[in-house]
């Protein structure tokens, strides 16, 4: 039996007994062999510094398809690995394209020598060489090159051409290559019904409802320092506490009767960021102190295993309130799941180390400090940082 551990030797290594055990001997074989192989999935765009990251279309249990009008067949993709192995896949197993045509399977390329870059045109381009090739035919191997252009959708790689059936052309639509700029044109035609607490983006072309979350005659009850918070956004108003029933927040300070709304339905408006994954409802109104109103925020993030969810007290300070509200309802195509499928049959899960309440802190040497979080934004108010 082999254990085949990572080396990233050069050389191929020699095979080291390690143990015998009831008539089973393990033998040891560091290799570079054994080391599964990636490419580098991001790069850094040369006019606005912005760094454009293509691994989240790297998968792991299945494979991009892209079929062709102008090819016989169709095509298997993966972005920076290898293609995931499957049974119904017969490709070369190091192969990161494949042509399948009938019964027959052609390797495109692999990463090995592969290389993603920046065309002067601003075009990201991702290429793979040492695909199947003979003397006769394709003599440097089979290439596949897959173009890269900002769109608010990501539909899959479209062959656009084959040169001499030996160079094969991709084109790909996805906002992971579009600059905040970009991405700021595309949310201002985004469709948003404040009223209504819906939001049709137009970047990726997901549709939310945050109308769902509206729990009829029961609020959500949050602690503060001083007062209590009730919630229950996006519907008819708090039905269950008096002076509430125009309110999608109220507040009520401790000794004093009554729950003066801090959030009034009118004044709501709705916002999604996709880099981000996060839906903002935002208030303004309501008697804070003095002349001065509430200004109130609601963080909606995705937890697709918190269903409905439960809003959660970020920051109360100064007439501002900060909420937190993971739920389901906030998730689209963009949302993190946290693991991967490494090689063989392990996952690594990081979702234990994603905080929805506060954040992970650093203090660097220098007595900088830092605020982070896995897999989900830094849920803890920051000066200087925004809320998402």
């Amino acid at each position: 039996r082999g254990d085949g551990k990572q080396d990233e030797s050069k050389f191929h290594g020699k095979p080291v007994f390690d143990r015998e055990e009831e008539c089973v001997y393990t033998v040891r074989w560091p290799t570079h062999l054994a080391c599964e192989k990636e490419l580098k999935c991001s790069i850094t765009d040369k006019k606005s510094g912005e760094v454009f990251d293509l691994s989240p279309l790297s998968k792991f249990n299945d494979n991009w398809k892209a079929a062709s009008k102008t090819s016989d067949g169709s095509f298997l993709i993966n972005v920076c690995r290898p293609l995931t192995p499957l049974s119904s896949n017969k490709c070369d197993f190091s192969a990161s394209s494949c042509w399948l045509n009938g019964g027959s399977y052609t390797s495109l390329g692999h990463i090995n020598g592969g290389s993603l870059k920046q065309t002067t045109d601003g075009t990201v381009l991702l290429s793979y060489s040492g695909g199947a090739g003979s003397k006769e035919s394709c003599p440097a191997g089979r290439t596949t090159n897959i173009s890269f252009h900002c769109g608010k959708e990501s539909p899959g790689p479209v062959l656009t051409s084959a040169d001499g059936g030996c160079d094969y052309h991709f084109q790909w639509m996805t906002p992971l290559v579009c600059t905040k700029a970009q991405l700021k044109d595309e949310e201002q035609s985004s469709a948003v019904d404040a009223k209504k607490c819906t939001v049709s983006d137009a970047v990726s072309g997901d549709s939310f409802d945050l109308s769902r979350l509206y729990d009829g005659d029961r609020s959500h009850t949050v602690k503060g320092g001083t007062r209590t918070y009730y919630l229950n956004p996006c519907g008819e108003g708090i039905k269950d506490r008096d002076g509430c029933s125009n309110a999608d927040v109220c507040s009520m300070a401790a000794g004093v009767a009554g729950a003066p709304a801090v959030a009034d339905m009118t004044s709501r408006s709705i916002s999604y960021q996709y880099r981000t994954n996060t839906l903002n409802l935002t208030y303004t109104g309501g008697k804070c102190s003095g002349d001065r109103k509430w200004a109130t925020t609601i963080l909606f993030v995705c937890s697709k295993s918190a269903s409905y969810g439960e809003p959660m007290l970020l920051a109360e300070d100064d007439c501002r309130l900060l909420f937190h509200w993971p739920t389901k309802f906030a998730c689209g195509s963009a949302a993190s799941e946290c693991f991967l499928k490494a090689s063989g049959q392990n996952t690594i899960d990081l979702t234990p180390l994603a905080r929805h309440r506060g954040s992970w802190h650093v203090r660097a040497s220098d007595g900088d400090r830092f605020w982070l979080n896995l897999c989900a934004p830094v849920h803890e108010h920051v000066d200087g940082c925004p809320v998402d």
